[in-house]
């Protein structure tokens, strides 16, 4: 049967992770194509690589290799930013856990027209470095994938600002790994 939550710190089990909720998903529409998340401060491409439009609605995503999708998002030229792949732990940020319905794991309203379908992340998957991390906007799920195929995983870019970076030492000697600029 259910355990009630603690009410107060000196309860046993006080604290577990579930007693939480996270922050709100809070997103800006920039009008350039980018979307501003207000929690974690990246800005993300509103739509995938091979997508243009207001909606995102012509063209069509473009899925390539690990290699071709970093060198992509570092050769962007878009809205006067430096751009990356993301890793893992940014992806995440934006996946709906609480998906239900036939449409993407993230906010329609500001990625629309997003593939059911995983994105690349810079993230090395450890046992094997011919992998990374993806995540899986169609499942809501973080899988590892072989850098090599470009069978149905896109690129969704993203920029961090320079207050990022600052804290975070551990990523500060990964290739292709960089913050702010413009």
């Amino acid at each position: 049967y259910p355990i009630p939550c603690p009410k107060t710190e000196t309860s046993t089990y006080f604290g577990q992770d579930t007693q939480y909720l996270s922050n709100k998903l809070t997103y800006t529409d920039n009008g350039d194509g980018t979307i501003t998340d207000q929690v974690t401060g990246l800005t993300w491409l509103k739509c995938v690589l091979g997508q243009t439009g207001d909606n995102c609605e012509l063209g069509s995503p473009t899925a390539n290799n690990y290699d071709t999708a970093s060198s992509n998002c570092a050769s962007l030229a878009f809205a006067g930013k430096n751009w990356n792949l993301p890793t893992i732990d940014e992806l995440e940020s934006i996946i709906l856990f609480n998906k239900t319905d036939s449409v993407a794991a993230i906010d329609p309203q500001y990625f629309p027209n997003s593939p059911l379908a995983p994105l690349w992340s810079m993230t090395n998957y450890i046992p094997s470095l011919n992998y990374t991390w993806v995540a899986n906007f169609s499942n809501a799920k973080v899988e590892d994938k072989y850098k090599i195929t470009n069978s149905g995983v896109y690129t969704r870019c993203v920029f961090r600002p320079d207050y990022q970076c600052n804290y975070s030492y551990a990523l500060e000697n990964v290739p292709g790994y960089s913050c702010g600029g413009k």
